[in-house]
Formats: C-alpha cells, sequence, structure tokens
C-alpha cells in the first residue's frame, strides 16, 4: 500500500512538474513576444523622431527667413519714412520760400 501511494505521490509530482514546465515555457514565448513588440514600438518611435526632427528643422529655417525677411521688411519702411521727411522738410522749406516770396 505504501509503494502504491509512493507512486501516485510521484505521479502526481512529475504531473506538477509538468504544468509548472508547461507554464514556464509559455511564459517564455510570451516573453520573447513582448521582446519582438517593444522592438518593433522602439523602432517606430525612432522613425516618428527622426520625422519629427526633419519637421522642426524645416519649420526652424522657415521661421529663420521669415525673420530675415521682416527685418529687410523693416528696414524698406524705416528707408521710406526717412526719405518720406526729406521730402516733407523739403516741401515745408520749399512753402516758406513761397510765403516769403509772396510778401
Amino acid at each position: 500500500m505504501a509503494k502504491s501511494m509512493g507512486g501516485e505521490l510521484v505521479l502526481q509530482l512529475l504531473h506538477e512538474f509538468r504544468d509548472h514546465q508547461q507554464d514556464y515555457q509559455g511564459f517564455k514565448r510570451e516573453m520573447r513576444e513582448f521582446k519582438h513588440e517593444m522592438r518593433e514600438f522602439k523602432h517606430e518611435m525612432l522613425s516618428f523622431k527622426a520625422v519629427t526632427e526633419q519637421r522642426l528643422d524645416l519649420l526652424h529655417q522657415g521661421l529663420v527667413q521669415a525673420h530675415d525677411y521682416l527685418k529687410l521688411l523693416v528696414e524698406m519702411v524705416q528707408d521710406v519714412r526717412q526719405a518720406l521727411n526729406k521730402h516733407s522738410d523739403q516741401l515745408a522749406d520749399h512753402e516758406q520760400r513761397i510765403i516769403i516770396l509772396e510778401k
């Protein structure tokens, strides 16, 4: 009787060991799949980062060009303002001369 109980215990332990071994194999498989998914995710994120950096570089270049263009426009407006002020002063001088000549 002890022999059969010992045999049953051994069979039960063997069965539990196989169950745990199968669980462990399943876990290892899931971890390999997860690792593969993480590599894909990393690749996608690196691609996204590269595209984003390119877009930011283009945006920065556009902003620098717009800034340079605006500086040029400000200089042009200042030149026009100076020219108008000069002509305005000349016009005032001419008006003064006309007034003096009319007297």
